[in-house]
C-alpha cells in the first residue's frame, strides 16, 4: 500500500515538474519578489513589521536568479555575448541602483545584482576552463595528479574572486558568488537545488533564511526556456523599476 502511494506521489510529482515551471515563470517569481523587497528597501521604515515581510518575501530572488545564471550558461549558444549583455546591463544599472538605495549618482557601498551575476557566470567558466582546457605540465599528468592540481587551482581562483566580491561591496558578496559555483558543481544531483540554497541562507544569515522558500519553485524547474520573447524585458526591467522606484521616493 506504502509503495502504491510512494509511486503515486512521484508520477503526480513529475507530472509537475513536465507541466510546470519554465525558465521564463522562474523569472516572473523572482522578479516580483524582487519588486517586492525593493519597494520595502526604498519606502518603509526598518522597524515596521510590514518591512521585515517585505523583504523576507524579497528573499526568494537572488537564489532564483543565480540558478537562472548557471542554465543560462550550459543551456547558452554563446557565452561571450551573455557575458557581454550582463556587463552592459550591469554598467547601466549601476546609476539607477545608487539613486534608489543611495540617493546618489554615485557610490561604492554596494554594486548592482548584475555584477554578482556577471562574476558568479565567469567563474564557473574559469572553473570549466581549468578542468577542460588548461594543459597541464607534464610531471603532474606522470604523476596522475591532474585531478588533484586542477581542484587545486579551482579553489584558489573561487577563493581569490570570493575575497575580491567582499572588497567590492557586490550585492550579497561572496555567499552569492558561492551559491552560483554550488548550483553549478551540483546541476547533476538529485539535491543539487536543496543544499546549496540552505547553504547560501545559513551564510548570508538573518531574514535570507527565508530564501530557502526558493527550493519550492526551482524544484519544479522543467528545463524549459519558456517564452523567449520576453528576454529583452528582464534585462531592462531592473535599472527601469529602480528609477521609478527613485522618482516617486524623491517626489511624492
Amino acid at each position: 500500500m506504502n509503495t502504491e502511494k510512494t509511486v503515486a506521489n512521484d508520477n503526480v510529482i513529475s507530472t509537475i515538474k513536465r507541466v510546470g515551471i519554465d525558465a521564463t515563470t522562474l523569472k516572473w517569481i523572482a522578479l516580483i519578489a524582487m519588486v517586492i523587497d525593493h519597494v520595502a528597501a526604498v519606502f518603509f521604515d526598518h522597524e515596521a513589521a510590514a518591512y521585515f515581510v517585505f523583504r523576507a518575501i524579497g528573499r526568494l530572488s537572488f537564489p532564483i536568479f543565480a540558478f537562472l545564471i548557471t542554465q543560462g550558461y550550459v543551456h547558452t549558444r554563446d557565452r561571450n555575448k551573455y557575458a557581454l549583455r550582463l556587463l552592459v546591463f550591469a554598467v547601466i544599472s549601476e546609476l539607477p541602483y545608487d539613486l534608489a538605495f543611495c540617493n546618489s549618482i554615485y557610490s561604492f557601498k554596494k554594486q548592482n545584482i548584475f555584477f554578482t551575476l556577471l562574476i558568479g557566470l565567469l567563474v564557473i567558466r574559469l572553473m570549466d576552463y581549468i578542468t577542460s582546457e588548461l594543459k597541464m605540465p607534464k610531471w603532474v599528468v606522470e604523476n596522475e595528479m591532474v585531478v588533484l592540481v586542477q581542484s587545486g587551482l579551482q579553489m584558489m581562483a573561487i577563493l581569490a574572486i570570493c575575497f575580491f566580491a567582499h572588497k567590492a561591496h557586490l550585492c550579497y558578496t561572496y555567499p552569492g558568488i558561492l551559491l552560483i559555483v554550488l548550483f553549478y558543481s551540483f546541476r547533476e544531483r538529485t539535491d543539487g537545488i536543496v543544499w546549496p540554497n540552505v547553504m547560501f541562507s545559513f551564510m548570508y544569515g538573518k531574514v535570507q533564511l527565508f530564501g530557502m522558500a526558493a527550493i519550492i519553485p526551482l524544484s519544479l524547474y522543467n528545463g524549459k526556456p519558456g517564452n523567449r520573447k520576453y528576454k529583452w524585458l528582464f534585462y531592462i526591467f531592473y535599472p527601469a523599476h529602480l528609477i521609478v522606484l527613485w522618482i516617486i521616493h524623491k517626489y511624492r
